[in-house]
């Protein structure tokens, strides 16, 4: 059991402990107890994603978390993983080849989902909207293959 739904569970058995004294005390005491109101808890569950592999809910990933271009990104998670079959992909969760250069390696991440969480905070916080993506990545010097573009182009056209 994870420790979030024991700690909802415990709450709500504490809440229960707590109304039944209190209605016990009311009716020794003769007194009418207040109306107590329902507030049903929506439960957030995780998006349907989190269960899949990255090619499997990725563009779904991607729209969740408001990533732009979804299409282009998918894109480039199927470049940069040798379509998600990388030891980098496949032990690290790092889906877009992200590298920390301050350490000289490459990012590892617990879910795949967090490689597109860090993907938006270090590399989508710089584009503006009125920008070709494309060219964007190019500016930036995104990848270090000159053919980068030409090839995302080509997986954007006949996607796998």
């Amino acid at each position: 059991m994870s420790q979030k739904v024991f700690n909802i569970m415990f709450s709500c058995a504490i809440a229960v402990l707590g109304v039944s004294i209190y209605h016990l005390r009311c009716s020794m005491e003769n007194i009418k107890p207040p109306e107590i109101e329902v507030v049903h808890i929506v439960n957030e569950e995780q998006p349907d994603f989190f269960s899949k592999s990255p090619q499997e809910g990725l563009i779904e990933a991607l729209e969740y978390y408001g990533v732009k271009h979804p299409q282009i990104v998918y894109a480039q998670a199927v470049l940069e993983t040798g379509y998600f079959k990388s030891d980098l992909c496949l032990n690290d969760n790092n889906l877009f080849g992200l590298y920390n250069s301050k350490k000289h390696r490459y990012y590892t991440f617990d879910h795949w989902k967090d490689c597109i969480i860090a993907y938006k905070e270090m590399i989508q916080y710089k584009y503006k909207d009125s920008d070709d993506y494309l060219n964007f990545l190019k500016e930036i010097g995104y990848a270090e293959d000159s053919e980068y573009i030409c090839k995302l182009k080509e997986l954007i056209k006949n996607p796998p």
